[in-house]
């Protein structure tokens, strides 16, 4: 299927297409972070206002786990205490700390979506009829003192999940797949974060300490800011998301080149996207659905070329 962009601009960041070294990713990210202090410190309306690096890492850990469901008591403790015990918390630490948090946050996370997984595999259908409660909106409790305490709570989480789906499907063993389809593409999801990502996080966490409307764009993410304001280059003309790995078509543009070519539909599944014409199609299962749009996305009048999966199809 090949499908003619519309116009509109062309403006990339040299950082998010020139491949670099890890030394250099870092020695980047420092310099992001110095200049970033600098501009804050200078422009910003608290501008006199001090804060100190610990007070970026309390902020990270609140904003990855608000709802007290990753770390434990002790281990935020911890956290927190070797950042305010390290007198010399220059931005260089502050990275190798946020870093080392976000790695722990991924691992635990990891941890915990299997644990579910594995609980699942072991439940009935008899297993459900219980009258356990539990608290779902957990931002404002305490945390957990152990390991073994947020274990037992996400057991829970799955399993009123699991409940929330035989709802509607009413089936046991249909419902059991579909909990496992979408904590399978949580893990995919966790795997599929960067370093630039994770590096945002620990950005926005010290920008955040301003004020909450201070944030830090991605060069990625300055991109697509840049191209949406500027209209500077074309799609298909179609809303997309992702959908157990699969980027789907919710919704088409009107006067789009997707709703002109008759051939597009909503619901239907991009599993391939080829660059020009006579491009090979790359295979964009379990892509991100921004790494799909940029790969699809360009300027007015040239070709991309989409394997589509119909909505149709059994």
């Amino acid at each position: 299927m090949v499908l003619e962009r519309l116009l509109i601009f062309t403006a990339f960041f040299l950082t998010a297409i020139l491949p670099v070294s890890a030394q250099e990713k870092s020695s980047l990210y420092i310099d992001t972070l110095n200049e970033v202090d600098k501009i804050l410190g200078e422009h910003h309306f608290f501008k006199n206002t001090a804060f100190e690096n610990s007070d970026a890492i309390e902020e990270l850990i609140s904003n990855i786990d608000q709802q007290n469901l990753i770390f434990t008591d002790e281990e935020v403790d911890n956290y927190i205490s070797l950042s305010k015990n390290n007198f010399d918390l220059g931005n260089k630490e502050l990275l190798e700390v946020g870093f080392d948090i976000l790695n722990d946050y991924k691992k635990r996370y990891k941890t915990l979506l299997a644990h579910q997984i594995q609980h699942i595999n072991e439940l009935n259908e008899i297993d459900l009829f219980s009258s356990e409660r539990i608290h779902r909106n957990r931002k404002d409790q305490e945390r957990f003192n152990s390991l073994s305490m947020i274990k037992n709570y996400y057991e829970s989480l799955a399993k009123s999940e699991l409940i929330s789906i035989m709802i509607k499907e009413e089936e046991f063993e249909k419902s059991v797949n579909k909990l496992k389809k979408r904590l399978n593409r949580r893990l995919k999801n966790l795997e599929q974060l960067t370093e630039d990502d994770l590096f945002s996080w620990i950005m926005n966490s010290k920008t955040s300490l301003y004020d909450p409307h201070s944030n830090y764009m991605s060069p990625r993410v300055t991109e697509d800011f840049e191209i949406n304001m500027s209209l500077s280059l074309e799609g298909i003309g179609a809303m997309l998301t992702s959908d157990d790995g699969i980027t789907k078509i919710t919704k088409l543009i009107k006067g789009g080149p997707a709703i002109k070519s008759g051939l597009i539909k909503n619901n239907d599944q991009i599993v391939g996207v080829g660059t020009r014409e006579d491009s090979q199609i790359v295979d964009v299962r379990d892509w991100r659905v921004d790494e799909v749009v940029k790969l699809i996305r360009g300027p007015k009048g040239t070709i991309v070329k989409l394997e589509i999966l119909p909505s149709s199809s059994p």
